[in-house]
């Protein structure tokens, strides 16, 4: 018998044997001489507000090029358009550390001598300055996600160090100052739970694990959650990332470039691809490689080439030249929201220009722009599409630990899952991942207390909605409440009993009880380790029915009561509809929607179609899914469903390859 599939019990004297399923709801570092400082932008181009569309303002910093202007030239232009200003000017020989943007798109911030200017999208006003929290000299300035701290990368002089900051945003106060390797790359998660980080190990080192990829999820300190070493002859990196994965573009001195994949919470690889061999000498610096949502985007400058990929398999979808001048290192592109545009600017930032349709790269509209502007452009994640979401289908609490089985939702098969967790009341958090085949996961030792659990499904492009939340506890939780909501669904002889439990001391189980309608004398006719239970073979009648939560500490009140009443079937069941199959590796989770008054369901299968020469097997539950492992074969497949009536005619048939 299958876990958490258990026969009732006859309840003696009450009722006849009745057999009872359990179903299981889910619940830069940038190191420039002056002189190159001088010579180039140190600025950026950074995004306001709102939809990425054709009228977008975008906010940029211009050095000027000596001889033919004094000032550096702060201000802002609207991308598909000849509109645009300048805000303010500093002196020529100013020091002007990062560039960065607010999480919300509200200030736009131009570190500056011992200031830090900042200027209102809105209104495209300059508002009142901060000082310094910092030194100025050739820092990088990145914001997290939730606008709460500030990180400044800047070169410590004479050496190849980095000095790397981290301010409080709220109150200004410096709360990190250290020297690290230098740091190359700094990319954050969508929600600023991590923060993924480049590393030079060696700086100037040619050969293999010269460099580090690195996660941080503490954003005050650099304590490392993981790291791996980047094996590459020379790397040029550029990094963007998602909630699912951190994606890293490596350049070479000769030949194609490579993209690689990184699960974002383990570091794991999870994919490579050598770049097109069009695509040579891959100069990857800042803003190089973007992601998109449904695609990602590369460019490189020797043959003035844009490349799109698929964020999940790492396949070429497309790639073309364009019409402009070669993308220089410092120059940067960003797809629109609905990724029908894409904004690019080139060498010296001359020019500034979008293409209509990204995925032909036709129809460029190209319009100039001061010579030394350096553009640059924020990580956007866009609409990336995870997988549907699993299914928690068991759910298994010790004294001190959770046995927990789930299975994926209908649709695309996963790369992986994750484990998300915390107290009972609390934001769940990741803790741990499992391969695509995995269905089953058990806690490390867990103090007494209640818990929420849930599972999400990865691919390399995003993370699918978590499954509902299920609670439990362990050990001494105290005793909980009564559990709520308790209601019923019932088709001849077949009941579908669902709950919630209270707020409180999460259970460890429940007790499901029944009696005589209008009598108290209820008994125990089941356990279940989820608020959900299906019933069958239900004698005839009316019965009243409650559920107790139980704890190690003791058991709750009764729920409300709500009256069942059943008959015997007069009919075999419908026939099955929507059976689908999700092969992961040797796994096959077979999946259809329920058939009414079915108690439980026939797999068959066979080498041709309409065939049963290879299994027919049944599931011993009324739950309309099943996992089962397969070696290597074409499978037809279909499933009838089964009651004390008979059986169902066949549900659609499907095909299923195993390799």
């Amino acid at each position: 018998m299958r876990a958490g599939e258990r026969a009732l019990p006859a309840l003696a004297g009450v009722l006849c044997p009745v057999r009872w399923r359990v179903r299981y709801r889910r619940q830069e570092r940038r190191s420039m001489s002056t002189h190159r400082r001088i010579l180039s932008a140190i600025g950026g181009l950074l995004l306001v507000p709102g939809a990425l569309s054709a009228q977008v303002d975008t906010w940029h910093l211009t050095y000027p090029i000596p001889g033919i202007e004094d000032q550096i030239r702060i201000g802002w232009s609207t991308l598909g358009t000849a509109s645009g200003a300048t805000v303010a000017t500093l002196p020529y020989l100013s020091c002007v550390g990062g560039v960065a943007m607010s999480a919300d798109r509200s200030t736009f911030y131009v570190f500056a001598e011992n200031e830090l200017l900042r200027f209102d999208t809105a209104s495209r006003s300059q508002l009142t300055s901060l000082p310094a929290p910092v030194d100025c000299l050739e820092a990088t300035m990145h914001i997290s996600p939730d606008d709460r701290w500030w990180y400044f990368l800047s070169s410590v002089p004479g050496q190849n160090q980095t000095r790397y900051q981290i301010v409080d945003a709220t109150t200004r106060a410096v709360v990190l100052d250290v020297t690290t390797e230098p740091v190359v790359g700094f990319v954050f998660s969508p929600d600023g739970s991590i923060r993924f980080e480049l590393a030079v190990v060696g700086y100037g080192a040619i050969g293999p694990n010269a460099w580090r990829l690195r996660a941080r999820t503490d954003p005050r300190t650099t304590t490392t959650a993981w790291e791996m070493p980047i094996a590459c002859e020379f790397c040029g990196p550029a990094i963007t990332a998602n909630a699912a994965t951190v994606y890293l573009q490596i350049a070479t001195v000769q030949g194609p470039g490579e993209l690689r994949a990184y699960a974002a919470h383990a570091g794991t690889e999870r994919a490579r691809t050598a770049l097109p061999s069009v695509i040579r000498e891959v100069r990857a610096g800042r803003d190089r490689l973007h992601l998109g949502g449904t695609r990602l985007v590369t460019g490189t400058c020797g043959e003035n080439i844009f490349a799109t990929l698929d964020p999940v398999t790492l396949e070429l979808r497309r790639f073309a030249s364009f019409p402009a001048e070669c993308l220089y290192t410092y120059s940067g592109f960003i797809l629109s929201q609905d990724e029908s545009i894409l904004y690019f600017a080139t060498s010296r930032g001359s020019i500034i220009g979008t293409i209509t349709r990204a995925e032909a790269f036709a129809s460029a509209t190209l319009r100039p722009l001061a010579p030394g502007t350096f553009m640059r452009f924020p990580v956007y994640t866009g609409r990336a599409i995870g997988p549907p979401s699993p299914e928690i289908v068991s759910l298994t609490a010790s004294s001190n630990s959770v046995n927990l089985g789930w299975q994926p939702g209908s649709g695309e098969p996963p790369r992986a899952f994750t484990i998300r967790g915390a107290p009972r009341g609390h934001a769940t958090i990741t803790v741990d991942e499992t391969g695509p085949a995995e269905r089953y996961w058990m806690s490390p030792p867990l103090p007494d207390g209640s818990y929420t659990v849930e599972v999400t499904a990865l691919n390399l492009a995003a993370s699918s909605a978590p499954s509902p939340p299920v609670d439990f506890s362990v050990g001494d939780a105290g005793v909980p409440p009564a559990p709520i909501e308790l209601v019923a669904t019932t088709q001849a002889d077949v009941s579908h009993l669902t709950w919630r439990p209270a707020p409180g001391p999460a259970p460890k189980e429940y007790i499901v009880q029944a009696a005589f309608a209008g009598t108290s004398r209820f008994a125990d006719i089941m356990r279940a380790s989820l608020p959900e239970l299906r019933a069958t073979r239900i004698p005839a009648g009316s019965w009243d029915v409650r559920v107790r939560a139980v704890t190690e500490t003791g058991e709750s009140p009764p729920s409300n009561v709500i009256t069942v009443t059943a008959a015997a079937c007069s009919a075999r069941p419908a026939a099955p509809v929507g059976l689908n199959a999700i092969v992961t590796e040797r796994t096959v989770t077979l999946r259809w929607a329920p058939s009414g008054s079915a108690e439980e369901y026939i797999v068959e299968a066979g080498t041709t179609a309409g065939a049963i020469d290879i299994v027919r097997f049944p599931t011993a539950s009324p739950r309309p899914s099943i996992d089962t492992a397969a070696p290597p074969a074409a499978y037809f497949v279909r499933v009838r469903g089964r009651n004390a009536c008979g059986e169902s005619d066949p549900s659609n048939e499907i095909d299923i390859v195993v390799r």
